[in-house]
């Protein structure tokens, strides 16, 4: 398990870097996030716990982003994709979905949110692009996460 926690925080590093340095992911990227995301959740909980937590994670994230659109379409008058949001933040949510039970995933995903904002805010002044790198900022928040959750033993991000 240790190797796929490796892998995964390398594909989260990966993610970080290609979106705050040119503000687009290579799309295997996501699903092989995905991927060792969900092997980790699959094997931390019960089978059932798994599907259920998937499936409500994918519920809060496609009402968010039916929010995220309404939004952006009512109240900006933008088009959703590209100007308001990007696919690949799309795709990073939607990656993120496999890889904690509920609450756990509620509370990590609203505090990446808030990490990436304050991350943007101190370092906006140093970026050439106006555009915030949000699955690079959140995806820099899970590799911390993995990286605190595998040096503290007793620390699991599945009991929640």
């Amino acid at each position: 398990m240790l190797a796929v926690k490796l892998l995964t925080v390398f594909l989260l590093s990966a993610i970080f870097y290609q979106d705050v340095r040119a503000r687009m992911v290579h799309g295997f990227l996501f699903p092989l996030t995905a991927l060792f995301l969900g092997i980790l959740h699959y094997f931390n909980v019960e089978k059932t716990g798994f599907y259920i937590g998937v499936a409500g994670n994918m519920i809060f994230i496609s009402v968010l982003i039916l929010f995220l659109f309404l939004y952006s379409k009512i109240k900006l008058k933008r088009s959703f994709l590209h100007e308001s949001f990007g696919l690949g933040d799309m795709l990073f949510f939607y990656a993120v979905c496999f890889a904690f039970p509920n609450y756990t995933f509620a509370v990590l995903f609203v505090f990446s949110v808030l990490f990436s904002l304050f991350a943007h805010l101190a370092l906006k002044k140093k970026m050439k692009d106006k555009t915030v790198p949000l699955a690079g900022y959140m995806s820099l928040f899970f590799a911390i996460t993995f990286g605190i959750s595998m040096l503290y033993k007793p620390f699991s991000l599945y009991l929640l």
